[in-house]
């Protein structure tokens, strides 16, 4: 993805009739996977152990855990065991801790989520996927982060990990500087790497899509990144050979931090895909989700281009889950 200037989205800030306001609440829980900690991170692991969408997340298989087994029985295939590790070694956590003010009250004639937040510091937290990395290869621009402006450094080895999540998890650049990413959250013994979120690249409303940005300067960690990027999408490549989305059974696979805990898989069915615009599309699906997952990847086994398909959880209702506008079909 080439670099450029943020998109300019546009909103209906209308405010529909005066019953309406009464059901944002109701209307949030029910459309959108964020989950709000008005508490702080500490309270996390109380919204798992209350979840009233999944109660006892049987269905959600801890990423250490996850195996052959887990698969349906005519998927039980080495490659695709690589490729939803490779995918989950890209899926990170999000902790966005401010609402922008500039979020629209009503999108659609519809409420858009967490706006009655707007200007305040209340814990939201979501799941992305690393969608690119690039190196700063020019040593006269010195990193732009927060640190090091406030410390004064001239830091000139750095980069950028881009992120892909929903536009309702981060909505713009006041967000994205107040978002931790972490890496590597695996399970409740490791210590993941946290990233500062730094700028939104692009953003797209009608796709609830948000592509953010984050610096480091770990240069090892790009390596890692790029390496394990390059590995996703030749185990696409190798899969989609093998397996085609006209299938009978057309498996979803989706890795996310359900509460901000841990990474999980789940699998499910699609349920339909809906045909959009410029060969735009959006899933609907069984594989479950909870509060956290908005934001993560969505993988339509066989899919073809599914490395660079921009398929991220968006919310769910009555006929399934469903994802963002994606890319590529």
């Amino acid at each position: 993805m080439a670099e450029g200037p943020v998109d300019e989205t546009t909103a209906n800030d209308d405010i529909p009739p005066l019953e309406l306001q009464t059901k944002i609440n109701e209307f949030e829980q029910e459309q959108y996977d964020v989950d709000i900690c008005y508490e702080g991170s500490s309270k996390l692991e109380n919204n798992w152990q209350e979840c009233t969408k999944y109660p006892g997340h049987k269905d959600f298989i801890p990423f250490t855990n996850f195996g052959l087994a887990n698969l349906p029985d005519r998927f039980r295939d080495e490659d695709i065991l690589k490729l939803i590790k490779n995918l989950a070694c890209l899926t990170v956590s999000l902790q966005v801790a401010y609402t922008s003010t500039d979020r629209p009250k009503y999108h659609k004639n519809e409420p858009y989520p967490f706006a009655k937040h707007a200007g305040k510091d209340v814990l939201r937290v979501g799941s992305g996927r690393v969608w690119n990395v690039y190196r700063n290869d020019n040593e006269g621009i010195p990193c732009p982060c927060s640190l090091c402006k406030e410390d004064g450094l001239e830091t000139v080895e750095w980069g950028r990990i881009v992120v892909l999540t929903a536009l309702h998890v981060v909505f713009d650049k006041s967000e994205a500087e107040r978002t931790k990413c972490q890496l590597g959250y695996n399970d409740d013994r490791c210590n993941p790497r946290v990233l500062q979120g730094c700028d939104v690249f692009k953003r797209e409303l009608d796709s609830d899509m948000c592509v953010m940005e984050c610096i480091t300067h770990d240069m090892r960690l790009l390596d890692v990144m790029k390496f394990t990027l390059d590995r996703y999408k030749e185990l696409c490549d190798t899969v989609s050979k093998n397996y085609s989305t006209d299938a009978e059974e057309r498996v979803v696979v989706i890795v996310s931090h359900p509460h901000g805990l841990a990474k999980r898989v789940s699998i499910g069915q699609l349920i339909r895909c809906e045909q959009l615009p410029n060969s735009d599309t959006k899933y609907t699906y069984t594989a479950p989700t909870c509060p956290g997952s908005s934001g993560a990847p969505v993988y339509l086994l066989g899919k073809r281009n599914a490395s660079w398909s921009t398929h991220h959880h968006s919310g769910g209702g009555i006929s399934g889950n469903v994802s963002g506008v994606g890319w590529l079909g």
